[in-house]
């Protein structure tokens, strides 16, 4: 095969392109892997370890088969591409290796709770009212901002254009921090009611229904696939591990939430390419043949290749710590400190999107590394991806101390919310994704303090 297959070739050939030995090899360790927590679900760890297993498992190896081999073949010489493969396998043993430690020095001193916990329905009503009160006072706030137009934001399609509730600037000023902590909060608690519905009984399951059909619309008729996933997937994960029901049940709901979302997603890309409104809402039914649109952003197998590319050539230099430090200090307001660190620009720039005009320079967008390219930024192409790999141990050990405590309901709900945002975790490591977390861990605290617990 030759280093790189031109664009232009005969496209049977192209088809005929095979995968390579180092994906295979990486499909059978991460099946190895997936097939160990069959046996071993009583682990703490394990239940969120899964979720990170199927995080690598779609955002990497999944771009291969998504995308073909040709496509790779077309772009990378076969020793970057190998690479790459060989970094996600790297990484998940690494992330094996690491993680039964570090999460016995989470967990140490607590003792698991056989069976499915049982929630008293009073301390579940008390959850739903302060979410409620919770909601009803960042919705009055956020549309206050635009003029209490009520209806676009609890039914979108009545708007020819996305109204956002807290709208700010891609770079934040001012107080464009208290709009994001809002924006965040919002999104935590309408993720919450999912879990709610999940475990509550035929009351709270009303309500939260309700609330459910009042606030979803907000997000799922947005352009933003991320926050879908994030409010959606919370509910998904209490409804398999909080509930008794039965396991064909499970699979053929999950099965029906995977089609759905599949479509709907489909229909967001085309959104985004064909310049209707954001609400869909002028799409008609001749308007949706979705056979030629595909998903797009399922590429972090690709966009390591370039980070690796970039790294050998020189052309992206190492910033040992710096992207991480980058995603820490992220919670400091820009009005604070007007230099803070701006995420991603040097790799955008290295993919070509720097741009100039009368202004001077500035960047045309932004481009996630994923999980393991962001520790390859930080740190080279064989450490870095051991970073990634020890990072997300920490967040499994965290999570399994979470889920050990699934007796107390708030940490049960959080530990819900962490397993739900973990999947958008592999576009980056960041405190971008994890600020609904963040938050709800803080109140959390907060509650405790005030109910006199450790």
């Amino acid at each position: 095969m030759p280093d790189t297959i031109p664009l232009d070739s005969a496209s049977d050939f192209l088809q005929a392109v095979p995968y390579p030995f180092s994906f295979w090899l990486a499909v059978i360790v991460l099946f190895a892997l997936l097939l160990e927590t069959a046996f071993r679900l009583h682990v703490a760890w394990v239940k969120p370890a899964i979720a990170i297993y199927l995080t690598i498992g779609a955002w990497y190896l999944y771009n291969m088969v998504y995308d073909t081999p040709a496509y790779f073949f077309a772009i990378f010489p076969p020793g970057v591409i190998d690479q790459a493969l060989y970094q996600v396998i790297l990484f998940l043993v690494a992330f094996r290796l690491a993680v039964p430690a570090i999460a016995y020095a989470f967990t140490k001193g607590l003792v698991d709770c056989p069976g499915y916990p049982r929630y008293d329905p009073q301390q579940l009503m008390v959850l739903f009212k302060s979410l409620l009160g919770t909601w009803a006072l960042i919705f009055v706030l956020g549309v206050s901002q635009i003029d209490f137009n009520i209806l676009a934001i609890i039914w979108p399609p009545t708007s020819p254009y996305k109204i956002r509730m807290f709208e700010r600037g891609a770079i934040g000023e001012g107080i464009d921090f208290l709009y994001s902590f809002a924006s965040y909060v919002y999104l935590l608690v309408c993720a919450l009611f999912g879990v709610l519905l999940a475990v509550g009984n035929k009351q709270l399951k009303t309500l939260s229904g309700t609330m459910i059909a009042l606030t979803w619309p907000y997000f799922f008729y947005d352009r933003t696939r991320n926050t879908m996933l994030a409010v959606l997937l919370p509910g998904v994960v209490a409804y398999w591990l909080l509930t008794s029901g039965k396991l064909f049940r499970k699979v053929v709901f999950s099965v029906i939430i995977f089609m759905s979302l599949n479509t709907w997603f489909l229909l967001v890309m085309k959104a985004r390419g064909g310049g209707g409104g954001v609400t869909m809402a002028a799409y008609t039914e001749k308007d949706q043949d979705l056979s030629e649109v595909k998903h797009q952003g399922l590429n972090m197998l690709e966009e390591l290749c370039w980070i690796d590319l970039f790294v050998d050539s020189g052309a992206l230099v190492l910033s040992p710590g710096a992207r991480y430090f980058g995603e820490l200090v992220n919670m400091v307001p820009r009005t604070i400190w007007p230099g803070k660190p701006r995420i991603g620009y040097d790799y955008a720039i290295a993919r070509g999107l720097k741009n100039t005009n009368m202004q001077g320079e500035f960047v045309l967008a932004t481009v996630s590394t994923g999980m393991i390219g962001q520790g390859v930024h930080n740190f080279g192409t064989f450490f870095g991806v051991i970073a990634a790999a020890v990072i997300m141990a920490c967040w499994t050990g965290f999570l399994a101390k979470l889920w050990l405590q699934r007796d107390q309901l708030p940490r049960a709900a959080l530990f819900m919310v962490g397993v739900g945002l973990t999947f958008n975790m592999g576009r980056d490591i960041t405190l971008l994704v994890l600020w609904p977390f963040v938050f709800g861990y803080l109140g959390l605290r907060l509650y405790e303090a005030k109910v006199g617990k450790v």
